[in-house]
């Protein structure tokens, strides 16, 4: 490929070089502003979770409680009552979780989750849903491994 100013060079050889100059630069253009473009989100996603109201986050906590507690089910195909011990959710807040026996004849399931949210003056939001779900027990992957995982962790 010819330079600019070379005289052994063709005019489409100046051509293709200035195209090539100009999509760099549009490429460069398109990066910087997707750059400035996910700074603003991120800006925007860094909230302060206090802000948010202690009850309403007590709440999304309890309703994570019963998606966790199906997930948990599901996942390690248990039909005994159980539960999940405290756990944190994204908000910020708590949730437990407690479920009664399966129901094989409807795979039904009643899950108490009660979420907690403590503010920063120590103020503490307990919320608590009740549900009955329905599970599915037909796992995709191999049940016997995670039975095995399971059983050794309760077994501490």
């Amino acid at each position: 490929m010819a330079f600019i100013g070379n005289k052994t060079g063709n005019k489409s050889d100046m051509v293709v070089t200035l195209f090539a100059l100009f999509s760099i630069l549009i490429a460069g253009g398109i990066s910087i502003a997707t750059i400035t473009t996910n700074n603003e989100i991120e800006s925007e996603i860094n909230v302060n979770i206090y802000e948010i109201d202690p009850l309403i986050r007590a709440e999304q906590a309890a309703m994570a409680g019963i998606d966790a507690a199906k997930g948990h089910i599901q996942c390690h195909g248990i039909v005994d009552p159980g539960g999940l011990p405290n756990q944190y959710y994204a908000n910020g807040a708590r949730f437990e979780a407690v479920w009664d026996e399966i129901n094989l004849k409807d795979s039904t399931v009643h899950v108490v989750s009660t979420g907690f949210c403590q503010t920063e003056k120590g103020e503490e939001f307990t919320t608590k849903y009740e549900s009955i779900i329905k599970v599915n027990l037909i796992a995709t992957h191999d049940q016997a491994i995670l039975q095995d995982f399971y059983k050794a962790n309760h077994n501490r």
